[in-house]
């Protein structure tokens, strides 16, 4: 029987990923687990695998497309096998339905087609586990029934019904939508599960959008212009960070540290250790973090939204986002309980990430739950800039080039010492300037006294 290819699920948050390209051709042999396409989700670029051995028999999705997770993108077989005619994500559906039917209830699997036969003339037909969930939820069948205009009901049907008729919503969600005058039905056929005070500020986002651009003159284009596609992630940087703009009341303060001692305690690690383990300044900067954002639990503080209202959630463990830039975009990959390392383990986990990265393999649980984010352009000589937060995070620590700079000593002679500016923007809403700079103290001191690190 020959096996679908499906768009992956790869992370929960993941509701659909676009084909980037296809790495076989139709009548490929291919066998189990052997990269087949590379896919692109709102977060990364990745390959993903075949799903069993044998012979590439079609493939549906064209480069380009988004397809929703679980659907049908092309058929591996045995050379000559039939492929099936229905290929979408209501076949899965429909074979997960049956089969909790069964689980539910073995022994009425026979009787199971006399009862939709016998019923027919008076009951709307549904599965058994579609039954289950309507009256777990209060539901009535046959009002699904009509409002889908769907002779027999399915679990998915029910869920679909459920998301547009029965509205869950947290109190700050109730008010922020009663004060912008939206219906939060409206606001439900967007996402799954109860709505929260962000699904709403999205929502009115996108209605200003929507409004805005009918608003705006017709742009004019010459026949010399390029014109790009805009690529998921690309997409959903834009969105973050104009999302990260808008809400966050962000402050950004600049501290000048000198690295001299830093670089001469590298250089000499360095030329002691062997030729598998090599620091670079940017390790010695994360462990830097690491420990400041240990010592203050503000910078591990996020805002969360529970029944009873916002809450600060403080992170007992530091996850430490890296910023990465790629030429298709940015990826923030995350470096769990990186509190809990030395800085020889921490550097080997930064070189696993970036090896990750170059071979497509990152997955949307490595790019999860970050509590602090460095961004690093130093190496492109620049010296200060103004970071975005990386929501849900409190503040982002931006690091600036090295550069020579000349002081006089008690004896007034010439001395040439190394510096480099570090960049702090935070949350206002949930640090004070005064924290805020006694973060950045405490960072200065580590970074200028290096040997408390290798501790």
């Amino acid at each position: 029987m020959a096996t679908a290819i499906f768009m992956p699920k790869q992370g929960m948050s993941m509701t659909e990923g676009v084909l980037v390209n296809w790495l076989v051709e139709e009548g490929d042999n291919v066998e189990a687990n052997q990269p087949i396409m590379e896919i692109e989700t709102d977060k990364i670029s990745m390959e993903a695998e075949a799903p069993a051995s044998g012979k590439i028999l079609s493939l549906l999705t064209k480069p380009g497309e988004t397809v929703p997770v679980l659907s049908t993108m092309g058929w591996i077989g045995e050379e000559g096998e039939v492929i099936p005619e229905k290929s979408d994500s209501s076949d899965i559906q429909k074979d997960t339905d049956e089969k909790q039917d069964q689980d539910q209830d073995q022994t009425s699997a026979e009787s199971t087609d006399n009862e939709f036969i016998n019923l027919e003339k008076t009951y709307t037909l549904a599965t058994p586990y579609a039954k289950y969930l309507a009256n777990t939820e209060n539901l009535n069948i046959d009002d699904i029934s009509k409002s889908l205009g769907a002779k027999q009901i399915f679990s998915n049907d029910v869920f679909r019904y459920a998301k547009e008729n029965k509205i869950e919503a947290t109190p700050v969600a109730v008010n922020i939508a009663e004060i912008n005058n939206i219906d939060l039905k409206e606001v439900a056929k967007t996402i799954t599960g109860k709505i929260r005070k962000q699904d709403v500020l999205d929502f009115i986002d996108c209605k200003n959008k929507r409004e805005d651009a009918q608003q705006l003159p017709d742009t004019i284009i010459s026949e010399d212009d390029e014109i790009i596609p805009i690529n998921n992630m690309r997409r959903v940087i834009g969105q973050r960070m104009s999302q990260s703009s808008r809400e966050i009341p962000a402050v950004t303060q600049v501290t000048i540290v000198d690295v001299t001692e830093l670089l001469t305690l590298r250089r000499k690690i360095n030329d002691e250790m062997t030729d598998d383990i090599h620091f670079t300044i940017n390790d010695f900067i994360m462990k830097s973090v690491i420990k400041t954002s240990m010592e203050f639990p503000g910078s591990r503080s996020s805002i969360i939204e529970t029944d009873s209202g916002e809450m600060f959630r403080i992170s007992a463990n530091v996850n430490l986002g890296v910023a990465v830039g790629m030429e298709s975009g940015l990826l923030v990959p995350v470096i769990h309980n990186a509190n809990k390392l030395s800085l020889t383990e921490l550097s080997a986990r930064m070189k696993e990430i970036i090896q990750k990265i170059n071979h497509s393999k990152l997955l949307p649980d490595d790019m999860s739950g970050q509590t602090i984010t460095v961004t690093n352009l130093g190496a492109f000589g620049i010296d200060v800039f103004t970071p975005i937060i990386n929501q849900p995070d409190s503040l982002i620590v931006g690091i600036g080039a090295v550069y020579d700079k000349l002081y006089l000593d008690d004896n007034n002679n010439l001395e040439k010492r190394n510096e480099m500016k570090i960049s702090l923007t935070y949350d206002h809403r949930i640090l004070d300037g005064l924290n805020a700079a006694k973060f950045s103290l405490r960072l200065k001191q580590l970074l200028e006294s290096p040997l408390n690190l290798l501790v």
